[in-house]
């Protein structure tokens, strides 16, 4: 083992005399042994010093790595747009993700289009994940039926979530076993939405499906799972699962949470959640947020709200409303 380290060692140190000479192949072969080894500032710097002008997929690749270090977003942003205008043929589907992943939903969709019109194989596929996210299901079901024909299968189960929603349960049987055969991801997931949607009154077969959907880790399996118990009234349960969902990384499930968790009467539970929520970025949980504390006659509580940084950064909409709601607030008392 500890040769090993020494050969990465001396690999290192070989690659990084010859790009300090000018040699770009071993500046991009320090870059991928940077990344290996977790060190993506470091590897951002060796392609910065003049390797992403000059050798072909280099400028993707840092915009790639600076997207990963949030304090580093508006250079990633900077890259990307050069290598679309390099001619990069993956740029624009990454660049698209990027904005999908920083809410910039609007400017995401229009760049995934324009990779889904220079014939992006995976662009389809992740213009139907934002609409699917955005809640947008019928539009979604046709950009995953234009990406599976396009060869990309990744996004069958989805697909047949998003037709479960639009009330076409034949085709998402249909595609659920198509995922299946396809070893697509979110499979169980998928059949219990299906499970749910048909309402035959098989809770045992749903929990058996919603089980099998955490043990592959499917992405979004508790947030479900716990929507699906509050609504057959199975409150505490319903807590569990959307506080699994919390520490899996789902932003939403702390307003949910909060929410039953001020409808059993547990304010300081409920609290707790709406500012985690809150903290996390959901613009609604923050809106929620502000109607609890008014509920309450919290008008000091609600005025400091208002005057933090993390209510500066919402959406002007998401302000208004909140404001709207404190000055009401200060009309009562």
């Amino acid at each position: 083992m500890f040769w090993l380290i020494g050969m990465h060692k001396k690999a290192e140190k070989v690659l990084h005399g010859a790009s300090l000479k000018g040699d770009e192949n071993a500046a991009w072969n320090l870059s991928t042994l940077l990344m290996q080894d977790g060190r993506l500032g470091a590897a951002a710097e060796v392609l910065a010093d003049g390797v992403a002008g000059a050798v072909p997929g280099a400028a993707l690749r840092l915009a790639s790595i600076l997207s990963e270090l949030p304090e580093r977003g508006a250079e990633a942003e900077g890259w990307y747009k050069k290598a679309i205008k390099e001619g990069d043929m993956e740029a624009l589907n990454d660049y698209g993700c990027y904005l999908s992943s920083a809410d910039r939903i609007d400017e995401a969709r229009q760049i995934l289009k324009r990779a889904i019109d220079i014939g992006d194989k995976f662009a389809a596929g992740n213009l139907a994940r934002l609409e699917f996210d955005e809640g947008n299901f019928a539009k979604a079901t046709s950009w995953f039926l234009k990406a599976s024909a396009q060869g990309d299968m990744s996004g069958l189960a989805l697909l047949a979530r998003a037709e479960v929603k639009v009330g076409k349960s034949v085709a998402a049987r249909q595609h659920l076993a198509e995922a299946r055969l396809a070893d697509a991801p979110g499979v169980n997931l998928a059949h219990a939405e299906i499970l749910i949607a048909e309402d035959e009154n098989n809770p045992e077969e749903i929990l058996g499906a919603f089980d099998k959907a955490a043990e592959k880790g499917e992405e979004g399996a508790s947030f479900v799972r716990a929507r699906w118990l509050a609504d057959c009234g199975k409150v505490n349960e319903a807590i569990l699962a959307y506080e699994m969902a919390a520490t899996e990384g789902e932003k939403n499930a702390h307003m949910n949470v909060a929410l039953l968790y001020e409808k059993v009467g547990d304010a300081s539970e409920a609290e707790i959640h709406f500012r985690a929520g809150v903290k996390a970025g959901d613009e609604e949980c923050a809106v929620n947020f502000a109607i609890f504390l008014a509920a309450d006659g919290r008008l000091e509580d609600l005025g400091e709200f208002v005057g933090t940084r993390q209510f500066e950064s919402f959406s002007l909409t998401t302000r208004e409303e909140i404001v709207a709601i404190l000055n009401s607030l200060r009309r009562v008392e």
